[in-house]
């Protein structure tokens, strides 16, 4: 009997001390975390670290407190502290937000980019609508050369705030990097339309490029027209290369387009000139070969168009005046020949000295 009273006396005596602990712990944190509050409001960081760091060892599970010892040492920039208490607070809720950000910023100035990286992300798992944070992070991610990731953050982002420009471009570009043409070609397109008074030249240029290299040259050749519309002072440029285009694609209604929007863009582009006449030529226009050569000969006594022009007026059965424009291109070192083997057809030539010449220019008449 008197082993159970000691027992029960043990018992109660345990029990009593336990309640008293439990109390003054109770206290401590009633009191630390006041002081704590207090000291936080009135700015003093310095203090208000201290009571965190006592009520954290009365309260280890308390996340808050944790955060606020963390975010105390943060301020008065002892990172190294800060980072332990806000790595604990996350082992008690790894998608605390503040926590996360607070992080973040650390592993930022620490050049930690992967560390950063995964607070982000944790932050969006418990906000996914904080666009300005998936925007840090997918910005993060192109700094990072992590292109696929970059493009998922900046693809939701998007979904979110609609098409910015700023955010396409960066689609595009990454997809671009990544090999993906067809993909950057569709972000890119984006950007370009919206009507030919807005178009941006330099966008539309790269939208030309990544459509030869998907092979949709029908697209390319709309687009370099369109160009030249929009970018005037370097039309010439547009039309050549939709010249050289579409003659490699063997695109004659094309090709004259091109080669007539390079002769508006230049009107001195005499050579031009001369493949337009010899186009219509080709095709039995005559009255549109005869336009663009007086149009010609009008800047310039191009020996060519001359030569052109002599037989234009041949086929009409006017040889005195055909024979006068091919003198006139013998002036050319480049053309006498030609326009010498000419006369000749229509005045064979009859004296020695002539038929000397004939052999020296050679005997057969060339093409022009």
């Amino acid at each position: 009997m008197k082993l159970v009273l000691l027992v029960l006396v043990a018992a109660f005596t345990a029990g009593e001390v336990t309640a008293q602990v439990e109390v003054a712990v109770s206290d401590s944190v009633r009191k630390y975390k006041f002081l704590a509050k207090t000291a936080r409001s009135k700015k003093d960081y310095a203090q208000a670290r201290t009571y965190y760091g006592e009520l954290v060892k009365y309260s280890a599970r308390d996340l808050q407190a944790h955060f606020f010892h963390g975010d105390m040492n943060f301020r008065l920039r002892n990172l190294e502290e800060a980072r332990l208490a806000f790595s604990t607070a996350l082992s008690l809720d790894s998608l605390h937000v503040n926590s996360n950000l607070r992080l973040y910023s650390i592993h930022t100035a620490g050049d930690r980019a992967d560390s950063a990286a995964r607070c982000l992300e944790r932050v969006l798992l418990a906000k996914p609508e904080a666009d300005e944070y998936r925007r840090k992070l997918a910005d993060l991610y192109r700094r990072e050369d992590r292109a696929q990731e970059a493009i998922t953050h900046y693809v939701k982002l998007l979904e979110r705030v609609g098409e910015e420009e700023e955010i396409i471009e960066m689609l595009a570009l990454l997809n671009q990097d990544l090999g993906n043409a067809d993909e950057a070609l569709r972000w890119r397109s984006k950007l370009v339309v919206d009507g030919e008074e807005t178009v941006n030249a330099e966008r539309l240029e790269s939208v030309v490029e990544l459509q030869l290299e998907t092979g949709d040259v029908e697209g390319a050749l709309e687009s370099l027209f369109k160009l030249a519309v929009v970018d005037t002072a370097n039309a010439y440029a547009y039309y050549n290369r939709i010249a050289s285009i579409s003659e490699e694609s063997g695109d004659e209604e094309v090709l004259l387009r091109a080669r007539e929007g390079m002769v508006r863009a230049d009107p001195q582009d005499l050579q031009t000139i001369a493949q337009l006449v010899e186009w219509n030529v080709k095709k039995d226009r005559f009255k549109a070969a005869r336009n663009w050569i007086d149009r010609g000969l009008q800047i310039s006594d191009d020996a060519h168009l001359l030569i052109l022009k002599g037989d234009l007026l041949l086929r009409e059965g006017a040889e005195d005046e055909a024979v006068i424009a091919y003198e006139m291109a013998m002036s050319d070192p480049a053309w006498e020949r030609v326009a010498q083997q000419r006369i000749w057809k229509i005045h064979p030539p009859e004296t020695e000295e002539e038929k000397l010449k004939r052999e020296f220019f050679g005997g057969q008449d060339d093409e022009s």
